[in-house]
């Protein structure tokens, strides 16, 4: 009997199906009859089109009557390739019914299960991290000691699993007697092996030892009865040698213990993986085919990569690679043709008597390998059409070109290809518009040396847009476009984004002795002269005092700009720093960061009269030097919040960036409304805007993670009343377009 949910029998009624559709929410079976025949499939949408068309009692009518005769069944053996499986879940088909030749039910094939392998909490496969194996062997010269020591290593370097060798002697080689000879490259293997063997209590002892450092733990037998005890340790998958790869006795024996097997493939020809994969095709066995050459080392011009490709078609829910070449690189180009199992052997010292240390990675190289595997992995995903990253949008910007004014251009002019020139920056229309620019007339002036958009070509609306919000909301400015965007928008805040050279304007060039209805907040510059990133949390004195000063020097602008505002305090948005280029920091280092950070303010508090400054929520990959970088930093709220109790004052609070916060979030894996539930005490300031994945900050409303109503509701239940922006990337574009847009979306939600 056949044990599955999706089975059911053709004596069930129309009625007691849809509850158990209801209870086990399962909502497509095979009908059998008693003797395991299968009738048909049936599914939720057959039923409901079922019940349109009829009349009949449906406690009296058999499932029998409604079942589809004409149903997709995989013959036994058979596996199906990638493009069959991509098909089938598109077509909203879950599984297909293994029928034996006289229609009676064998299993039911999950499609999507068909996809990977479930080792304890890892999944193998397509589109699941590759699974890393670290092959100590027996490179642990036959200490417990020493395996123990590599256990801890490879834990520390990232694996995901471990891999020893068990053998019985006697059985894989028979008993050596003077009379039996063998070569002198056998003699020499035997030798080592008698030398250097744990027992296989010591082995189980290893095995153990591994798990408790969450580690998949497993090994390679070398015959039926080391296969055996490994069967009633119960380990969670055997691993086939290329050596036994044509040994069915061994591998038969493995397949009736019901467990995944890795399989490497070194000195088989393509005809003997076949033979193999048919027999375990035909077995419905669980497998990976892991690419090989069984040379000591390998020789790079025959490890024949690209053979990966070839032999993912086989069979196996997924393909591999097991290294044998000196270093990791092949490694890492097997990743990118597709392995999704990586195994490599693994020493304390390469020269360490036996062949496996002159191919084995050091700890070092194994943690490295480890590191750029995950980069590389990650680098493969993405869509499948091409999109710009946010990196890329920002170096559009910067790097990139627009059309440019050649000249000062009057309104009602038509334009001429020799008004125009092409230029750096990007921001505005991109070159290759130009010539259909030509004849068009310019709706307001333009002086020479700006770039071109769609605003100017297009009349200007006159009329202010009123919001109706219940919190205090204005939009990001710079000196250059902060007239013009009033003229769209009437909001009671704005936030002025400085550059540090927009630090040595003189305001009142700006402002004019003019005082101006609105309430004033300053985003202090990130970058500063001779590309010094302002960094309060730096390891080096230097830069921390450099960076006081700069701030010290935004903050006397900030006291002159208000003159021209309503509020007699500024709300000073800082990035506090703690970023790094290389990767995260542990917690002992961000323990100094972020104790590097309360004495900078601390030495910053004596400025703050009619100051106050909102550390910045930070994404995990902030954007620098048109690169990304790692933060350390105010991305987790709890840690912020203990910051800030322990700063205790009013004059540090939090600006809630909620792009940013919603990528930490979903990198990290919290509940970005706890976010805000936690840090809700010391919310001044919202900078408001969707995000998408772990590094897409900015993003239009509607385009990533947030829930606008959800925000709304958190931020009400919380009380969180305090004034905010709306962030869109290019939201200044055309007149403020962009910020235009973001306001409607949250107009009478806010």
């Amino acid at each position: 009997m056949i044990n599955s949910n999706r089975i059911i029998g053709n004596w069930i009624s129309v009625k007691d199906t849809l509850e158990i559709i209801d209870k086990q929410k399962i909502y497509s079976f095979c009908v059998v009859d008693q003797s395991q025949r299968i009738i048909g499939v049936v599914t939720d949408g057959d039923i409901r089109r079922w019940l349109v068309q009829t009349e009949c009692d449906i406690s009296c009518t058999s499932i029998s009557d409604v079942a589809n005769r004409n149903f997709i069944k995989l013959d036994q053996g058979k596996r199906l390739s990638k493009k069959e499986r991509k098909d089938l879940l598109n077509r909203g088909i879950e599984f297909l019914p293994v029928l034996s030749k006289e229609q009676h039910l064998i299993k039911i094939h999950e499609v999507l299960n068909d996809s990977f392998i479930q080792i304890g909490d890892r999944l193998l496969g397509e589109n699941h991290p590759v699974f890393i194996i670290a092959e100590i062997g027996n490179n642990h010269q036959g200490s417990l000691e020493t395996a123990k020591k590599m256990i801890d290593l490879a834990a520390d370097a990232g694996v995901d699993a471990v891999k020893f060798q068990l053998r019985n002697m006697d059985e894989v080689y028979g008993k050596r007697t003077s009379q039996v000879t063998f070569d002198l490259g056998v003699e020499y293997t035997l030798d080592l092996l008698e030398k250097y063997q744990l027992s296989n209590k010591e082995i189980f002892i290893a095995l153990d030892y591994a798990k408790s450092k969450n580690l998949i733990a497993f090994c390679t037998p070398w015959d039926v009865n080391s296969a055996k005890a490994l069967s009633e340790y119960d380990t969670p998958l055997f691993k086939v040698a290329s050596a036994d790869m044509t040994n069915f006795e061994l591998i038969d024996y493995l397949c009736s213990q019901g467990k995944p097997l890795l399989i490497s493939t070194g000195m088989s020809e393509e005809a003997e993986i076949l033979r193999l994969t048919q027999r375990l095709n035909y077995l419905d066995i669980e497998y990976c085919l892991l690419h090989c050459n069984s040379t000591y080392p390998a020789p790079y011009e025959q490890i024949n990569l690209k053979y990966i490709e070839r032999l993912a078609t086989f069979g196996g829910k997924c393909v591999g690679y097991s290294g044998h070449e000196r270093g990791y690189h092949v490694a890492l180009a097997a990743v990118a043709l597709g392995a999704t199992v990586i195994e490599k052997h693994f020493t304390l010292d390469r020269n360490q008597e036996g062949v496996d240390h002159k191919v084995s990675l050091l700890p070092e190289e194994l943690s490295q390998m480890v590191t750029q595997i995950r980069e590389l992995e990650v680098s493969l995903k993405g869509p499948t059409q091409r999109t710009l990253s946010q990196g890329e949008m920002l170096n559009q910007h910067t790097l990139g070109k627009s059309i440019y004014s050649a000249r000062s251009i009057k309104v009602g002019e038509r334009l001429q290809r020799e008004d125009m020139v092409i230029r750096s920056p990007g921001g505005g229309l991109k070159p290759y518009e130009i010539e259909k620019l030509i004849g068009k007339k310019i709706s307001s002036n333009v002086e020479e040396g700006i770039a071109l958009s769609n605003s100017h070509f297009e009349s200007l609306k006159e009329n202010q847009l009123n919001f109706s919000f219940k919190r205090k909301f204005g939009i990001p400015v710079r000196y250059h476009d902060y007239h013009v965007l009033m003229k769209r928008i009437n909001c009671p805040l704005v936030e002025f984004h400085f550059s540090a050279k927009d630090l040595g304007i003189n305001p009142n060039t700006v402002f004019a002795n003019q005082k101006y209805g609105q309430e004033v907040v300053v985003h202090c510059p990130e970058l500063f002269d001779g590309d010094n990133l302002l960094d309060l949390a730096s390891d080096n004195p230097a830069v921390r005092d450099r960076s006081i000063e700069d701030v010290i020097r935004t903050i006397k602008v900030c006291n002159k700009i208000k003159s021209y505002f309503q509020n007699k305090s500024v709300k000073l948005i800082i990035n506090a720093g703690g970023w790094t280029q290389g990767g995260f920091i542990n917690s002992k280092e961000k323990a100094k960061k972020y104790l590097a950070v309360k004495e900078s303010l601390k030495k910053l508090l004596p400025y703050l009269d009619n100051i106050v400054i909102c550390i910045q929520t930070m994404p995990p990959f902030p954007w620098h030097f048109g690169g990304q970088s790692y933060h350390n930093l105010f991305v987790d709220a709890l840690e912020t919040r203990d910051f800030l109790v322990d700063m205790d004052s009013e004059n540090i609070k939090v600006c809630f960036d909620v792009s940013h916060t919603l990528l930490s979030s979903n990198y990290y894996g919290y509940d970005f409304y706890d976010q805000i539930r936690v840090l809700a005490p010391f919310i001044e300031h919202l900078h408001i805007s969707d995000a998408e994945g772990n590094n897409g900050e900015g993003a239009a409303f509607g385009k990533g993670l947030l829930n606008i109503n959800k925000l709304a509701d958190t931020l009400d239940q919380e009380n969180v009343n305090c004034s905010f922006i709306p962030e869109v990337w290019q939201g200044h574009k055309d007149n403020g377009d962009g910020f235009i847009s973001a306001l409607k979306m949250l107009d009478r939600k806010l």
